[in-house]
């Protein structure tokens, strides 16, 4: 599962853990974005961060893992490189990779780098925001037949809920209690990420 995770929150669980069930995965592998390989109109926060609240958010789950992979890397990342490193480790004759990620950002997959060649290195799960309707996608099935097989979407109320949302509220001063897991809010205010400040009368 690729993402910034700027910072990690419910709906990403969620996602995750639907996608674990419906889709019968061995494992889902966190992975925070280091340099991501497309222009951002905001950077997120250093990886480090990211990857330590991704870690604080998943450590109770027996199937959840992270993956430093991306993070550690000196140089903008591509979903392509990172599905070939992992093809290497997890061959095609033993192990099927699926790639968690959002409606919105597959919905733009034919723009991404090879597009291709990576519904032949994995398949791909989008979980679809109220906003982002099913039928968007039929276009894009029929221009490609590949992703008819490849890509497969799950409808996921959780998903209004976004990083940039509480982003928002942070730098509002509102709560975030739920949105996120109670050990990543009290890690955000710890470090003072996103300009916060805690609401008046919220204890850790």
């Amino acid at each position: 599962m690729g993402g910034s995770f700027n910072p990690i929150h419910t709906g990403h669980l969620f996602l995750a853990e639907q996608a674990r069930v419906c889709f019968q995965l061995q494992e889902v592998i966190f992975m925070p974005t280091g340099q991501p390989g497309y222009p951002k109109a905001e950077l997120p926060v250093d990886s480090v961060y990211r990857m330590e609240m991704t870690l604080l958010a998943i450590n109770d789950h027996p199937h959840f893992s992270l993956s430093s992979h991306e993070a550690e890397q000196d140089q903008p990342t591509f979903t392509i490189h990172t599905l070939k490193t992992f093809r290497k480790k997890y061959p095609s004759q033993t192990h099927e990779l699926f790639f968690i990620t959002g409606a919105d950002a597959v919905r733009d997959i034919l723009q991404w780098k090879e597009p291709e060649e990576l519904l032949h290195l994995s398949q791909f799960i989008a979980g679809s925001r109220p906003q982002y309707a099913l039928k968007e996608f039929k276009e894009l099935m029929e221009q490609w037949p590949l992703a008819k097989t490849r890509i497969h979407f799950m409808q996921i109320p959780l998903l209004e809920i976004s990083s940039r949302l509480i982003r928002d509220y942070l730098r509002q001063g509102k709560s975030i209690r739920y949105l996120v897991p109670a050990s990543v809010e009290d890690y955000i205010y710890k470090h003072q990420l996103y300009s916060c400040e805690r609401s008046v009368g919220q204890t850790s």
